[in-house]
């Protein structure tokens, strides 16, 4: 019988779950004296056939390596101040790191040049002062994707209007003079 409580639903306590095709590995460096003396990998989540063919598909050597995400780190820490060890800059919510972060990505990827994807010209250029010559295009890795032709402007980047599919990303018109 009831003794005078409101009978209260139980709510079920959310269970977290893995992703089952989730490959996740460690790399442990064991160090003496200043010195590197062994390198143990481990794998954590799948298997060892289906971790190095996830990396080889990405273009990667099929071996776990920390030097990708710790380049990933140091650009996103030297890109977004707010990340910065020992920096006055805050963020106060997760949405404005979010935001933060997506307009970094933005700039990596449509506005900034990366040396690793330049293009070797087939003759080189006389460069605009007529001193030396231009031997690569730069490129960002918007162009090698195809979706631009050009690196664009901060300008052009932040007066885009968003597309509302990812996959219709009409070039932005290009400014009659550079504005500085």
């Amino acid at each position: 019988g009831e003794t005078g409580q409101k009978h209260r639903s139980k709510k079920r306590k959310a269970i977290w779950q893995v992703d089952p095709d989730l490959q996740y590995g460690q790399v442990i460096k064991r160090y003496a004296r200043r010195k590197l003396k062994s390198i143990t990998r481990k794998i954590l989540l799948g298997s060892q056939q289906a971790f190095s063919a996830a990396l080889e598909s990405a273009g990667l050597s099929g071996l776990i390596n920390t030097s990708y995400i710790e380049r990933l780190n140091l650009g996103l820490r030297t890109g977004i101040s707010a990340l910065i060890r020992r920096s006055a800059s805050t963020v106060c919510s997760e949405t404005a790191l979010t935001r933060r972060i997506e307009i970094y990505r933005a700039i990596y990827h449509f506005v900034r040049p990366h040396a690793s994807l330049r293009m070797e010209l087939s003759a080189p250029q006389l460069c605009a002062r007529g001193r030396f010559y231009r031997r690569f295009d730069k490129r960002t890795p918007a162009m090698t994707a195809g979706l631009t032709d050009r690196p664009w402007s901060m300008d052009q980047l932040l007066l885009h209007p968003v597309p509302t599919k990812p996959a219709a990303l009409p070039l932005p018109p290009r400014l009659s003079s550079p504005v500085r």
